[in-house]
């Protein structure tokens, strides 16, 4: 029971002198590091834990595949927390009949392209 208690006292201190801690440098540290090394463009690899089965989202319902898909794709509508429909490329959409829908999207849209490598 000793032994519980000092542990425990330890790790109290230890968030006692943690919180009592100067960080009025750090923001300043991450500025001077940061300045004049920012690059517009370039290459980003992504690691996943297994390979993708499909990029098309009708082909697949796996983790892999819809976390890419999250990545590349942005819905025309999306929910809010309340599961309603709300806005996403499109900026108004309406039901025109029962089985057609237009969409008005964004003027600030821009369209990009990406490669994506696979192996085969």
């Amino acid at each position: 029971m000793k032994r519980f208690g000092f542990i425990s006292l330890t790790v109290f201190l230890l968030f006692i002198l943690a919180a009592c801690s100067d960080d009025s440098n750090v923001d300043k540290e991450a500025e001077s590091s940061d300045s004049g090394n920012s690059q517009q463009g370039g290459n980003m690899t992504i690691a996943i834990p297994s390979d993708i089965v499909s990029l098309d989202p009708h082909g697949s319902n796996d983790d892999p595949s819809e976390q890419i898909r999250d990545t590349i794709y942005e819905p025309l509508v999306t929910h809010d927390e309340d599961l309603n429909l709300v806005p996403a490329l499109a900026e108004e959409y309406e039901q025109v009949d029962e089985t057609t829908w237009r969409f008005k999207l964004r003027k600030e849209l821009s369209f990009m392209t990406a490669v994506i490598l696979m192996p085969t």
